[in-house]
């Protein structure tokens, strides 16, 4: 049985659909806890409607914000299992069932999302197409380990969690970055896997006044203090010397960020025969043919270029380095 932890706020447009998609579950043992995070339209009156008719929902007063919103409800979740849903998006009836069967199938994961469908279609722009492209290729613990600095490799809403996992990290926290890609860093950190059952699950709406587009936590800088913060604790960063592939602007910024943590960046690497043999943030830029054997120092690939990481991943496994061991990508 999961316990839903389902925010909301001003969402009186859609509420109605993102409820009636949780009734219509073929897995029917579940309770909803909905926050009423301090809304001014008529959610609490749609929120009061469903309860009187649906016995699985729960109400509690909110107002505090997001964070305080999930984790006054988490609190108060009866299940070993907690799902994320929001307001304006829609699952499909069978995503409980495939979530559960998932968890219970691979007592590793801590936490497994879905691939999700970005909607209305005709709003989405080429940069999220791109994102969805990325997020619905990310299935294993493997994939999401791999790609975990790149960007957030879950989509919140879509997610089922182990409700004593999310407890033992501390459950969501306030933090400068957003509040679920913290939650995944430190899953991860804590050596849980991060997975998604493969198939399209959550039809994942797409506004203008999405709580992602329009919160300061979840900006370029913000996610990129994120990685920093994560990448400066992680085994591999152990010694606090680290070289980074990518002088561009990408690895320049992660280089600054890293140094607030004590985390010394001793070489760049590039391809750029403009950069090559210059000073960045005073380190030296070096031809990546100079890459020496894995043993040494370490390295973060800090490029954003679109599908510049698929043509480093081959030259830095031929040298012999291992993803998570001698070698994160980030970015």
């Amino acid at each position: 049985m999961p316990t839903v932890l389902f925010p909301v706020r001003n969402a009186e447009a859609t509420l109605d659909h993102a409820l009636d998609s949780l009734w219509r579950q073929t897995w029917p043992d579940f309770e909803v806890i909905a926050v009423d995070d301090g809304s001014t339209d008529r959610s609490g009156e749609i929120l009061a409607a469903h309860a009187r008719r649906e016995s699985r929902l729960r109400i509690l007063p909110g107002g505090d914000g997001l964070v305080a919103a999930l984790e006054s409800a988490r609190r108060l979740a009866r299940a070993p299992y907690l799902a994320r849903m929001d307001a304006d998006d829609i699952c499909h009836p069978d995503r409980f069932r495939c979530q559960l069967a998932y968890l219970d199938e691979h007592p590793e994961v801590a936490a497994v999302g879905s691939r999700v469908a970005l909607f209305p279609r005709a709003d989405v722009g080429a940069g999220w197409r791109r994102y969805e492209t990325w997020l619905n290729a990310l299935v294993t613990p493997e994939d999401h380990r791999r790609e975990i600095f790149i960007e957030s490799p879950l989509v919140h809403p879509s997610v089922m969690m182990r409700a004593a996992a999310v407890e033992a990290v501390g459950g969501y926290r306030e933090t400068p970055w957003a509040e679920d890609y913290d939650l995944w860093l430190r899953l991860s950190a804590a050596g849980w896997g991060l997975a998604k059952v493969p198939a399209t699950l959550l039809a994942w709406r797409h506004t203008m006044e999405r709580y992602s587009l329009v919160s300061p936590k979840y900006s370029h800088g913000s996610f990129l203090a994120a990685r920093a913060h994560y990448l400066a604790r992680h085994p591999m960063l152990a010694a606090g010397s680290v070289a980074i592939w990518g002088a561009g602007r990408t690895g320049r910024r992660l280089t600054r960020r890293l140094r607030r943590h004590g985390v010394r960046v001793v070489d760049f690497y590039d391809v750029d025969p403009r950069k090559i043999g210059r000073d960045v943030e005073g380190a030296r830029v070096r031809p990546w043919t100079d890459l020496a054997r894995p043993g040494g120092i370490p390295v973060v690939v800090a490029v954003g270029s679109i599908g510049i990481r698929e043509l480093i991943r081959p030259e830095v496994s031929r040298r012999g380095y291992r993803e998570g061991e001698d070698v994160l990508f980030a970015a």
